[in-house]
This record gives C-alpha cells, sequence and structure tokens, in this order.
C-alpha cells in the first residue's frame, strides 16, 4: 500500500473511529437547541451518520461549555465536505465572536482528544474481536493504531488497554451488549471489513508498547 494510500485509509479510520461514538446516538438536547438544528439541516444534504455525528459534537459544545467541540464540529464538516448550513455558519461566527471579546472558554483540546482516542481504541477492539480476533492481539493492534493515528497524544502500552478492555468493557458487560446488537441487528459488510483492513495496515505492536500483562 502506497504511503498516500495509508495516510487516506487512516484518516478515513479516524473519522469513522468518531461517527460511531456512543454521543452519536444520544438523543438531541431538548429545545430544540443546535445540536438539534445542525442536525436536521445536515440530514438534508448529507448521510444520516454525518448528521448525526455533527449534531453530536455541537451538543458536547453545548453541555460542556468548551470551544474546542464546536472547532472539532466544523472541522468534522469539512472533512465529509458537507458545506455550512444556516446553523453552522451562525455557531461559527458566534464563536469568533466570543473569541473576539475574550469571552470563550479555553479548550481542553488534549484531554479532550485523549478520551475520545481511548474510547475509540475500546471500540475498535470490541470490533476486531467480534470479528474474529482474541483480546491480547486486538489489544495490540489498538495500541499502534492509537500511535499511528493520535501521534500527539501519549501513547498507550497493548497491556494497559488489555487491561482497560477488560475492566471497562468486558467485566462490564459493554462487549456482549455490542455482540448483542450485531447480531440481532446484522453488522454491514463493508463496515466489518474496515476493520479487517486494519489488522492489514497495522504492523505488530513493538516492544515499547507490549508492556506487561498482569
Amino acid at each position: 500500500m502506497s504511503a498516500d494510500k495509508k495516510a487516506e485509509s487512516l484518516e478515513e479510520m479516524r473519522l469513522v473511529l468518531l461517527e460511531r461514538s456512543p454521543e452519536v446516538y444520544a438523543e438531541p438536547l431538548p429545545g430544540p437547541r443546535e445540536d438539534f438544528l445542525v442536525q436536521k439541516e445536515i440530514e438534508a444534504i448529507a448521510e444520516p451518520r454525518v448528521a448525526a455525528t455533527a449534531g453530536a459534537l455541537v451538543r458536547m459544545w453545548l453541555t460542556e461549555k468548551d470551544s474546542f467541540y464546536l472547532d472539532w464540529a466544523l472541522t468534522y464538516c469539512r472533512q465529509r465536505k458537507v458545506g455550512p448550513t444556516k446553523t453552522t455558519w451562525e455557531l461559527a461566527t458566534k464563536l469568533a465572536e466570543l473569541r473576539y471579546y475574550g469571552k470563550d472558554q479555553p479548550a481542553r483540546r488534549l484531554a479532550i482528544l485523549k478520551e475520545h482516542a481511548k474510547q475509540s481504541m475500546m471500540f475498535l477492539m470490541i470490533n476486531l474481536i467480534y470479528s474474529g480476533g482474541k483480546l491480547e492481539a486486538a489489544a495490540s493492534s489498538a495500541a499502534m493504531i492509537f500511535k499511528t493515528l493520535y501521534p500527539h497524544l501519549k501513547p498507550y502500552k497493548a497491556s494497559s488497554l488489555e487491561q482497560i478492555y477488560s475492566e471497562q468493557i468486558r467485566r462490564t458487560g459493554i462487549e456482549e451488549e455490542y455482540f448483542r446488537i450485531y447480531r440481532e441487528s446484522g453488522v454491514g459488510k463493508d463496515f466489518q471489513e474496515s476493520f479487517e483492513r486494519v489488522r492489514k495496515i497495522v504492523p505488530e505492536v513493538d516492544t515499547e508498547l507490549k508492556g506487561e500483562r498482569r
């Protein structure tokens, strides 16, 4: 695979993982508020998953009051080639005005991205395991793809991801709930194949990221 194709595949995986975040499936705020308006406006010009993701990022801005979420929402729309809607344009100008007057809250960019990246790796591992992988192998792949997708963040060791998954996903029943939903609703072939491609893109975990399993 060429360097350009690999970069394109990794960028797409970042977007896929964002679009499968739990917040994307949450209900809009009562109102309707801007998150609902953004979702409805984008549904008219793009796929529902794109609309739901943009709406979710706007909702996180409304609830967390952190300007980075709105930056993220606008950046995501550009990445998915979604032109500005009435509400996204109003939000962008509102954010610019807040910054102009120094009234926006400082963004917790790294903390937000670190938590999102960790949750993305948990989701990635769920799908790798569902498609036939073992926990140890899934953790190794996740450790390497975390380092590749988020080079500006401190990487996780494979052993740490394996422990987090065991405690927060498997023992809590989240893994089995995902598997149940997949079995009952069916998972699209293209969706599962995207995770199969991860195995071909990501190299074996290196010694530095392996860690010690407990």
